[in-house]
């Protein structure tokens, strides 16, 4: 059975941690000796529920359909997505969707 040994002792002024190997109380040391680094606070950009959804940076990549119910802010690429999305987020039948107006490209 392994017995915890541990020899190697921090002899800084009140410390007193003991480790197993030489190597590790040498990395612990710099903890005494060397400021530690400075924190970067990210920065947390705020985006909307789409965006928190899908990513961003979809701007100008064609995104030109827009879901037909009123109040979504859903866009698609492809008649096939809006059709999907308005199956099971608007619980509507597929069979009587019309997407037809959806495309705003001008």
């Amino acid at each position: 059975m392994h017995d915890k040994v541990k020899p190697f002792v921090c002899e800084f002024e009140g410390c007193g941690l003991a480790f197993g190997f030489k190597k590790v109380l040498q990395r612990h040391h710099l903890t005494h000796t060397q400021p530690a680094p400075p924190r970067v606070r990210k920065v947390v950009k705020e985006v909307g529920l789409i965006d928190g959804l899908v990513g961003t940076g979809y701007e100008d990549i064609g995104r030109n359909i827009d879901c037909i119910v009123e109040g979504c802010e859903w866009r698609f690429t492809r008649e096939y997505d809006l059709k999907r999305h308005l199956a099971s987020f608007h619980e509507r039948k597929v069979e009587d969707i019309d997407t037809t107006m959806a495309d705003t490209s001008d």
